[in-house]
């Protein structure tokens, strides 16, 4: 079930055409050869791109209408809402995005810590080495030392860093296609918005 939020997440981002006239041009496609369905005004709905192009020869009179279509999706976006129960499946996803942003916040501060604390005990040596409390020679290798560690820890710190951003990315993603899906299955109406983004072909 993860998988399929997940996969309507990457849809809620897929870049469409621009110049789309009917609602399902560049979505609905010949289920025997796969060209494109083309919309035919006078019957007021879609039929093979082949066929209408090449006739019979290329490719069977496949026709359906608009507005059947149109039907067909909207209700099938609705049971499949329904049927996942998504609202709740969404509302566990963003729980567990919660509970891990939260344990990968503690887990950087951490890395961070002992970071600021490797920075204080350089600041310390240099102290001591000003004060001629310590040589070059410890001074130099403590130093290099300390160094290693950060360096160590640096990775960690970004990964973390990034993770962070990314769950909170994905949080900002999760409420906001809750919001859509809320407002799909209560839609009697598709949109081209709400078909280009649940839905990625048609055959």
């Amino acid at each position: 079930m993860f998988n399929t939020v997940q996969e309507l997440i990457i849809s809620r981002s897929r870049i469409r055409p621009q110049a789309e006239v009917h609602l399902f041009t560049n979505t609905l496609f010949c289920a025997d050869c796969g060209r494109g369905m083309h919309f035919k005004k006078n019957r007021k709905g879609y039929v093979c791109g082949n066929f209408n192009k090449y006739g019979s020869k290329a490719c069977s009179d496949h026709f359906i209408k608009e507005r059947e279509l149109e039907e067909i999706i909207l209700n099938d976006i609705k049971s499949f809402a329904q049927r996942m129960d998504l609202d709740n499946l969404i509302d566990r996803v963003i729980k567990q995005l919660e509970s891990d942003t939260k344990n990968n916040t503690t887990r950087l501060s951490q890395v961070e810590q002992k970071i600021e604390k490797l920075k204080k005990q350089k600041v310390q040596l240099t102290s001591l080495f000003a004060d001629n409390s310590i040589d070059i020679e410890e001074y130099r290798l403590t130093i290099e030392e300390i160094n290693k560690r950060i360096d160590q820890l640096m990775p960690d710190k970004l990964k973390l860093e990034k993770f962070k951003e990314q769950s909170k990315r994905e949080q900002k993603n999760m409420k906001q296609l809750k919001k859509e899906l809320k407002e799909y299955i209560h839609f009697n109406q598709l949109t081209p918005e709400m078909l280009h983004r649940l839905v990625d072909r048609i055959e």
